[in-house]
């Protein structure tokens, strides 16, 4: 019975080492994710957005995932500051606010600046399972027609944990990064601070 047990271990290690090899694959987020749930930014007034384009910090602009027995993972072309900010103008649409063009500054009741510090996807090999995790960091600043001078900054993340034991396919790197991507959105759609602030505006 051991040696079967200890069989099973190796052949699922030595499997998952064959099947995900440190190879470099590509994906795509197509569609941008989009939360299903409710918001209390439905509640508000409707407001208009001006999304700035985020910077991203980040020190491979490429690179958005690797694992120890794994593949490396990039995006295919397209960049992530521009897939956070559209994470973020969907759920302010969602909820019947405008996102306007970032030309049109002057017509904003709130400006949404930003970095993001974090976007990635790592996994780790278990005895018969693997676990990935995504994360995602941002930094962003939010000003309102009433507080110019009194931006609000905060550090807002995202994550979320998915454990298999088959193959990890593209679709589950995009359900993974992508959830933390959400998980991000819904952290900053329903602080209690963010909320304050535009709560304040006066149209």
């Amino acid at each position: 019975m051991k040696r079967q047990k200890y069989a099973k271990i190796l052949i699922f290690i030595f499997t998952s080492a064959i099947l995900q090899g440190c190879t470099t694959r590509t994906i795509r987020i197509d569609p941008i994710p989009e939360l299903k749930i409710g918001s209390p930014l439905a509640g508000l007034e409707p407001l208009n957005f001006v999304i700035k384009e985020f910077e991203d910090m980040r020190p491979n602009k490429k690179l958005i995932g690797a694992c120890r027995v794994g593949p490396k993972i990039e995006l295919e072309d397209q960049k992530v500051s521009e897939i956070v900010v559209d994470a973020i103008a969907n759920e302010i649409k969602r909820n019947g606010h405008n996102v306007l063009p970032s030309a049109e500054t002057d017509k904003a009741d709130v400006i949404i600046d930003g970095i993001v510090r974090g976007y990635w996807i790592q996994s780790n090999n278990y005895t018969f399972s693997i676990k990935i995790t995504g994360m995602i960091e941002t930094e962003i600043k939010v000003t309102t027609r009433q507080s110019k001078n009194r931006a609000l900054s905060k550090t807002y993340q995202g994550d979320y944990y998915y454990e298999t034991s088959g193959i990890i396919s593209s679709g589950i790197w995009q359900h993974v990064i992508n959830e933390a991507l959400l998980d991000m959105v819904k952290e900053l759609t329903t602080d209690e601070e963010f909320l304050s602030r535009l709560k304040q505006v006066r149209r």
